[in-house]
């Protein structure tokens, strides 16, 4: 949840385009070699420190 407000305080998201990208990195993380892609897909769609924070979040303890 809180991947998502991140997300959402980035950026002008619908619920469903937030939903879709948190959803899908969280999926890539859970894949092997994985956590470079769920790294990219954040990096596509807002900044730099929103990338990071947002991956820590998803990772389970901030800052990447």
């Amino acid at each position: 949840m809180s991947a998502a407000a991140m997300l959402r305080a980035a950026g002008e998201f619908d619920d469903v385009t937030m939903i879709a990208v948190v959803d899908a990195a969280a999926r890539w993380l859970e894949e092997p070699e994985g956590d470079d892609y769920a790294y990219a897909l954040l990096g596509a769609v807002t900044d730099h420190p929103t990338q990071l924070r947002i991956y820590g979040e998803l990772l389970g303890g901030g800052d990447a």
